[in-house]
């Protein structure tokens, strides 16, 4: 097989990703406290988490300026989980597939912000949260609903700041615009070990 159709698999640990990106060390502190959360906590959290990730990926597309970090502030254009999405998908930086993707996750953590009495082992939001998927193949789930939507966000938490700290890099899930990439820049697989909460019932 010729080499430069070969998958090129990057593995990299937590301990290797805060090493070479000091901003992530927020990120894996925020999976390790995941443990103590309730299941509603758990979901807000990585939600909230994810909304900084893709701003932080949009503001190295962006000219560095005050009116730009305006536009992620208060009521403006950007200061929202939905617009962040959108125009991320717009500049390139997401594919089509994450949009949805991130979308979903959006609107289950509205509805865990918004309702009193959330039930996540009940249709419909349990199915929803079983319905997450990423789109890069073989990635692992749980049959567990707010695990499910943990290891979702989290590992795209994980790939958004991969690609905020390496322009050049996309995955096979390809974004439909994509930015101009180094030749050889695209990796097929990517392999990130996460702590995943167990969320014993409590009493």
């Amino acid at each position: 097989m010729n080499s430069e159709s070969s998958p090129k698999v990057i593995e990299i640990g937590l301990a290797e990703l805060v090493n070479q990106w000091p901003k992530t060390q927020s990120y894996v502190e925020l999976f390790s406290d995941l443990e103590h959360e309730s299941e509603r906590g758990a979901v807000l959290l990585t939600a909230a988490a994810l909304d900084d990730a893709l701003k932080d990926l949009l503001r190295i597309r962006l000219i560095p300026a005050k009116s730009t970090d305006e536009l992620f502030n208060g009521t403006a254009p950007l200061a929202t989980f939905s617009a962040r999405i959108n125009l991320s998908f717009s500049v390139g930086v997401i594919s089509q597939q994450e949009r949805g993707l991130l979308h979903n996750l959006r609107k289950i953590r509205n509805d865990c912000a918004h309702v009193r009495s959330i039930r996540f082992h009940e249709a419909p939001l349990r199915d929803k949260c079983l319905a997450l998927k990423l789109p890069y193949g073989n990635v692992c789930g749980s049959e567990h609903p707010v695990r499910n939507y943990v290891i979702v966000a989290q590992m795209l938490i994980l790939i958004l700041l991969w690609r905020s700290s390496e322009e050049n890099l996309t995955l096979s899930d390809r974004p439909t615009h994509p930015p101009t990439r180094a030749e050889g820049a695209v990796v097929e697989r990517i392999s990130f070990p996460v702590k995943i909460p167990t969320f014993h019932p409590k009493g």
